[in-house]
């Protein structure tokens, strides 16, 4: 291929010999042979874009053909693998992305057909490709659905019977193929193509030029081309001028659909061309002996077979005269074809059989002339033979190769042989005399069936002109409807889609028109049974009643048939009988109509029997029910006068009103009485409106002027319903009266509920109520009341109510461990406060439901829930102390094995691991008196707090079940703290203070003594039965004051005493450890001092960055290391002790309210808080502020053996300290010198 360059004079006169112009150099081709200069877009077809290789214009391609000659065998060979379609589909897209190196998506039709020609216009190209063409759907299976598809879909029944199924579309009733008996493959059986890309079908035509109808089922698209029969002639003219020699040798060459031609060639010899490109979901039809060919763009699935429709006949007569000529063996024989058509004229189609009609005369016609020349020739012997039995290779004509069946001539010396009766001097030499004429009809026979065509015919044209008259729109002529059901069997075939289409809606109407005729007219003829007047079927007779009524026929339905009926031009028997019983009805209308028009209103009777009349005709009339209004108006009439005469009540007065509206319009002398109830109504509604409007007027009226209204409507003798509701109203409000003094007058105050029900059932009275404003005002005190003692007990972020968390419980636990730990699962440190509060005791709420119940019957049944809670308290001890001695149960919150870093609650007894606690326990300490979270309810406000509340709650003048509670509960504080002081005072306790101290000496003088042994027997049997029973009491006291949920001072004294005894047992413990296992005495104890040397500049840094947490725990680790005792508190008495409590800091209230699980002394509080008593770590605890600041290396630091409080070495006078030396400072030398005295004067209580 060559491109032209217009930059080259040379070239500068080139144009296109097509369309004669130079422009567009850039789509210009230059042919490689003749030079000759072509647009792109002027060849046909059009290039899209430049070939590749060598190009040749259509005159040169023209010239190849025509100077070509066949050198090899043609045709297509076949494929010896066998592939699934799975796998050719592989093969086939494989193949075409290959070949034009692209994505299957960038390829165009275009581009496939550029090349497809493009390699045809080569001669020594060669591209292998394999089509899958005229596949037996029989065998193979049909794209279609059949019915021996397996599990057909709902889509599939749809068009399993559908005429586009190309199953079912050779047999249509319009394609005389459905008359051929046999199967023909490929015609009548749909044939499959699976193609792929460059897959191509040559020129040719179908067989006998029928039609045929291409599906693409899916796939990529298939290029057709196609000429018109008109022009199938030129066509074979041109390939025949381009290849004479193929057809000289082969002259049926285009028969076998191997002969194939570039369309452009065509075009320009003259033979017209056209172009489509198939895609999936679409139908290609083609005309008789219309050349078409093509190819496939791609892999896809197509199905085609042929029909023949009544216009093919002509056609199909001249495609066997074309075979004749040819001597191709034709496919059927069509001779066969019209007789069979012929023989079942009554089943064909109007169309075919006009076409038969033409097709069996000219036959009849041929027949009988080519009879007579042969019996001229000397054919005189004859024979009937039944054709159709015959195979069909074996009726064929030597000469001609047609199929016979009319007639055929044989031999005695050929027997095997046969020729058709055009062919007679072709057989063999024999004469004439000794043929035989085989025949299948007699021409009277083959005649007599022509006239039953045309008879058929003829009936079919009386049926059209029939059927003309009932689709026109002209119907004053009728048809009587059993006419035409006399031709309805013998012709509803004979018409065209269309028409017959309108006929059978037009009988489809008729039929349902007569149908609805026959309906009518029965329930318009129906006879009533005769009804006894018998007392026991009046229920029969009003059911029958019923359904006379709804079985009546109206006018409308009448008419609406009327017209329907003429509407199609079909009259019927049934409307005959319709017509005459709507004539007398209509004649009794007229009488009713002439009654109701008089100036006077009738009597009921008059009225009655003209109703009765009406249910003979069974049709529902219109002025029916006018009638049935004046019969009712009449009854109105009637019941109006008697009415007046007599008292009538204001809703019988409305209600007459009401129902003589319907009537007013009916008649001059019913609205006369309506005036005359409305002017007596008026005088009703005038009392009821200012009734009305009494109930609602602002300010509310007085019960006084309530009952003043009453008397005076008593006196006008007024019945209304709102003056009767004003005097229920009246009634209830002096039983709200009679309640309220009730109340008041009792022994003690009503509840606040019972305050509640009372003002909740006057607010709706709508009246001034003196005592309800009162009752309004006590009712807010005591919410207020209620909603600050509520805030006062509540916990933050808890939904308790306040008897929920004062009120005594039966079961201290929840009602299952696993439900509360799940429920305390939930709590983290800034999450809502576990609700599980356990099963309180519900026969407190009894006794406050009542007002008789006065306070000692409340308080009487408040122990007793407080002793039932103290037993089940100490049960939950009991179970909960048990547990640690079987190893399969699980604890706390996480309900995990015990572990040895757990906290008990001094309450409950369950154990808790450290980091499951809300606070994560760090702040706990295994020797203080420690409550869980689940055994506390509220804040436990103070006593003295409660104290007042409880003088508010005495202001109010109801009483509220929450302040029964509380005041009960306040009272149990009280009497706990009077036991609290009690032992605090008692000699048990004075005792075992005694005791230990005295312990404590003289385990100071056995220190050194080697026989240790001794000195522990001492110890235990001295101080250990004492201090069991104290601790025992104490341990007691403290239970029974953890359940209060009031704070009182004594708890936190009781707690400080057993906190210090459980340091001190612990204190006693250790070191007895740690002598026996290194027995060592206690002198050679580390102790602790802390000077600048010792400590780092970074370890300095460290110490004061440190937390609460570090401090603490660092405390502890030193305790355990080195052995040391715990801090020990000295009380001097219990004077010291109340003051101690009195004078405690505000800030250690809130650590109480914000921490209440954990009970612990003074001193532990400052170690939580982070500081040593003395002051902050790293300042100085000199006393007095008289600390001289040393700086630089005079820093130096000592700690106090007793208090653990650190002094600079220059602010106590010292330069330095030995290793083992102790040391006290001024206060710890004044306190013990302080203790030791008051021992012999005064009674000192030491806890240790």
């Amino acid at each position: 291929m060559k491109m032209t360059n217009f930059s080259l004079l040379t070239f500068a006169n080139f144009v296109c010999k097509s369309c004669t112009r130079g422009d567009d150099d850039s789509y210009l081709l230059i042919c490689d042979i003749c030079d000759n200069c072509y647009h792109t877009y002027c060849l046909i077809p059009a290039l899209i874009e430049i070939p590749r290789g060598q190009w040749r214009c259509p005159k040169c391609v023209a010239q190849l053909y025509h100077t070509a000659t066949p050198t090899d065998a043609y045709g297509f060979e076949q494929s010896g693998k066998e592939y699934t379609l799975g796998e050719f589909g592989a093969m086939a897209d494989e193949f075409k992305r290959n070949y034009f190196k692209k994505p299957l998506s960038e390829i165009s039709c275009d581009d496939v057909e550029q090349e497809f020609w493009r390699i045809l216009s080569l001669p020594d190209a060669s591209v292998k490709i394999e089509y899958g063409a005229d596949l037996q759907t029989g065998e193979l299976g049909s794209g279609f659905p059949t019915t021996r598809t397996k599990d057909l879909t709902e889509n599939d029944k749809k068009y399993l019977n559908s005429p586009w199924n190309l199953n079912n579309f050779a047999c249509h009733y319009k394609s005389v193929l459905r008359y051929i008996n046999a199967d023909i493959s490929g015609m009548k059986v749909p044939w499959a193509y699976v193609g792929m890309c460059f897959a191509c079908f040559c020129w040719h035509v179908e067989d006998h030029w029928s039609y045929s109808i291409n599906y693409l089922h899916w796939g990529e698209p298939k290029t057709w081309y196609g000429v018109p029969g008109s022009s199938a002639e030129k066509l074979e003219n041109c390939m025949k001028s381009y290849a004479p020699e193929l057809f000289s040798k082969t002259p049926d060459l285009l028969h076998h659909l191997v002969t194939t031609m570039n369309p452009s060639v065509l075009m320009h010899d003259g033979v017209p061309v056209v172009r489509t490109h198939q895609h999936a979901g679409e139908f290609v039809i083609t005309f008789p002996r219309a050349y078409h060919a093509g190819f496939n763009q791609g892999f896809n699935f197509a199905e085609a077979n042929n029909f023949c429709p009544a216009d093919w006949l002509p056609m199909g007569r001249c495609a066997m005269d074309h075979y004749k000529e040819m001597k191709r063996y034709s496919v059927f024989s069509h001779d066969e074809l019209i007789c069979k058509l012929a023989s079942e004229c009554q089943y064909l189609d109007p169309a075919i059989g006009d076409a038969t009609k033409f097709e069996l005369d000219y036959i009849v016609k041929q027949e009988k002339n080519s009879r007579k020349l042969a019996y001229e020739q000397g054919v005189t012997d004859g024979d009937r033979v039944c054709f159709e039995l015959m195979p069909d290779d074996e009726r064929q004509c030597d000469a001609c190769k047609t199929t016979c069946f009319l007639s055929a001539i044989s031999c005695l010396c050929k027997p095997n042989n046969l020729v058709c009766i055009n062919h007679v001097d072709q057989l063999c030499s024999c004469s004439p005399k000794k043929y035989c004429l085989w025949y299948r009809y007699t021409i009277d026979e083959m005649s007599n069936m022509l006239d039953a065509l045309r008879e058929r015919l003829d009936l079919c044209q009386k049926w059209k002109i029939l059927v003309n008259r009932l689709i026109s729109n002209d119907h004053q002529n009728v048809i009587d409807f059993n006419d035409i059901e006399k031709h309805t069997t013998s012709g509803v075939l004979c018409l065209r889609d269309d028409i017959r289409i309108k006929m059978e809606e037009k009988l489809a109407e008729a039929i349902e028109y007569r149908q609805m005729a026959k309906n009518i007219l029965k329930r318009i003829t129906s006879k009533d049974e005769l009804i006894e007047n018998n007392n026991n079927d009046d229920d029969l007779n009003k059911k029958k009643k019923n359904f006379n009524d709804e079985n009546k026929v109206t006018l409308n339905d009448i008419n609406q048939l009327k017209n329907r009926v003429k509407s199609i031009g079909i009259t019927f028997n049934e409307m005959k009988t319709i017509q005459n019983i709507l004539t007398d009805c209509l004649h009794y209308q007229d009488e009713i109509k002439t009654l109701l028009q008089l100036d006077k209103l009738q009597s009921t009777d008059i009225y009655s029997n003209y109703i009765e009349r009406s249910n003979q005709y069974h049709i529902e009339l219109p002025i029916i029910e006018r009638l049935k209004l004046f019969y009712q108006a009449s009854i109105w009439y009637e019941l109006v006068q008697k009415t007046l005469n007599r008292t009538i009540s204001p809703s019988k007065l409305r209600s007459l009103i009401s129902s003589g509206q319907t009537f007013q319009a009916l008649h001059q002398q019913i609205q006369q009485k309506i005036n005359e109830l409305q002017i007596q109504l008026q005088q009703l509604e005038y009392w009821d409106e200012k009734s009305r409007q009494l109930t609602k007027e602002e300010p509310r009226p007085t019960l006084n002027t309530l009952e003043q209204f009453v008397k005076s409507a008593d006196e006008a003798n007024i019945h209304l319903n709102s003056i009767d509701k004003i005097k229920t109203l009246i009634s209830e409000c002096h039983i709200w009266n009679e309640k309220f003094e009730q109340m008041q007058q009792g022994e003690h105050y009503p509840f606040l509920s019972s305050y509640e029900q009372l003002y909740e059932h006057a607010r709706h009275f709508h009246i001034d109520l003196e005592p309800l404003k009162l009752i309004e005002q006590t009712i807010l005190q005591a919410r207020s009341w209620l909603e600050k003692t509520q805030t006062v007990f509540r916990r933050p972020d808890s939904n308790l109510t306040l008897i929920e968390m004062i009120t005594p419980r039966i079961s201290v636990a929840p009602k299952t461990i696993t439900k509360k730990r799940q429920a305390s699962k939930r709590i983290t440190g800034d999450g809502p406060i576990n609700e599980s509060i356990g099963i309180l005791d519900d026969t407190i709420a009894k006794v406050l439901a009542s007002d008789e119940n006065d306070p000692k019957t409340v308080y009487k049944v408040y122990r007793e829930a407080t002793m039932k809670e103290i037993e089940c308290l100490n049960e939950l001890r009991e179970n909960n102390q048990k547990k640690r001695f079987d190893l399969s149960l699980t604890y706390c919150i996480c309900e995990k094995p015990y572990s040895e870093l757990m906290l008990q609650c001094d309450l409950c007894n369950e154990y808790y691991h450290r980091h499951c606690l809300p606070y994560h326990g760090s702040d706990v300490n295994t020797s203080v008196w420690w409550i869980c979270d689940f055994c506390i309810r509220s804040r436990r406000p103070r006593l003295q707090d409660v104290v007042k509340l409880l003088a508010n709650l005495q202001k109010l003048t109801v009483r509220l079940p929450e302040g029964e509670i509380l005041q009960c509960l306040t009272e149990r504080a009280i009497a706990w703290q009077e036991k609290a002081e009690a032992f605090l005072a008692s000699p048990v306790l004075r005792e075992l203070s005694t005791v230990k101290q005295e312990n404590k000496n003289i385990k100071d003088e056995f220190v050194n003594d080697s026989n240790k042994q001794q000195s522990r027997n001492f110890e235990s049997e001295t101080s250990r039965p004492l201090n069991n029973l104290a601790e025992n009491q104490l341990e007691n006291l403290l239970i029974e004051g953890g359940l209060l949920e009031i704070y009182v001072d004594q708890i936190k004294l009781l707690t400080k005493l057993v906190n210090s005894s459980r340091r001190s047992n612990l204190s006693s413990d250790k070191p007895k450890n740690a002598r026996s296992q290194t027995e060592k005495p206690k002198s050679t104890i580390i102790r602790k001092r802390k000077s600048y040397e010792i400590l780092s500049k970074t370890e300095k840094t460290v110490r004061r960055k440190r937390s609460r947490k570090s401090i603490l725990s660092d405390q502890r680790l030193s305790d355990n290391q080195l052995g040391t005792s715990a801090p020990v508190v000295y009380i001097s008495s219990m004077i010291d002790i109340q003051q101690t409590s009195i004078k405690s800091s505000p800030k250690s209230d809130i650590d109480h309210d914000n921490n209440p699980l954990l009970i612990s002394d003074d001193d532990n509080d400052q170690i939580k808080k982070g500081t040593i008593v003395g002051g902050v770590e790293d300042e100085c605890a000199v006393d007095g502020g008289t600390c001289l600041k040393p700086s630089g290396s005079s820093i130096k630091w000592v700690c106090c053996d007793a208090c653990e409080r650190w002094f600079h070495l220059v602010c106590v006078g010292l330069t330095s300290v030995k290793k083992k030396e102790e040391f006290k400072c001024a206060r710890c030398k004044q306190l013990s010198i302080s203790t030791v005295s008051s021992s012999t004067s005064t009674s000192t209580i030491i806890v240790a």
